[in-house]
């Protein structure tokens, strides 16, 4: 897919990935998408996420809220990885792009910052590399798009 698709909607986006997992609480207002929670862990499937994100919100004029979260440290050399990620991709300085590092579990601070944010989709990659589906369903993508209150892409499955 190239980088510089714009994505018309949410059915040709989740066609275009190849993959959809919508949250059973997904609702749709109507309105459009206003939020956009993007999860990333830098992985290439992270940038596929966040291309996609900013496609979409540069259409929508929507804001997105990119996501690390650490496990052990300070965040100190995440940020950078956060920044490097966001100035490598087109178009990225056409958006509001909201950077937050937290710690915990990974699953526990996407459903906390989705609750907090209150974003209207969650577009995450599979957090593992040579993740089957099989685990895919297992980890932490499944736990959030059962809990999700939102639709939830997942990228790279």
């Amino acid at each position: 897919m190239s980088s510089e698709t714009i994505v018309n909607d949410i059915d040709s986006l989740t066609s275009r990935v190849g993959f959809e997992a919508v949250s059973p609480f997904a609702e749709t207002n109507g309105t459009g998408i206003s939020r956009i929670l993007v999860p990333t862990n830098f992985s290439e499937y992270s940038d596929t996420a966040l291309q996609l994100a900013i496609d979409l919100a540069k259409q929508q004029n929507a804001v997105i809220d990119l996501l690390h979260i650490v496990r052990f440290g300070d965040g100190h050399n995440e940020q950078r990885m956060m920044q490097e990620q966001i100035a490598r991709l087109p178009g990225a300085k056409d958006v509001e792009i909201v950077q937050s590092i937290k710690k915990g579990k990974i699953h526990e601070e996407i459903l906390s910052t989705g609750e907090e944010s209150k974003p209207d989709l969650i577009i995450m990659s599979r957090h593992r590399e040579g993740m089957s589906l099989f685990s895919l369903f297992r980890g932490i993508t499944a736990k959030v798009r059962r809990t999700a209150r939102c639709s939830v892409l997942v990228v790279g499955a």
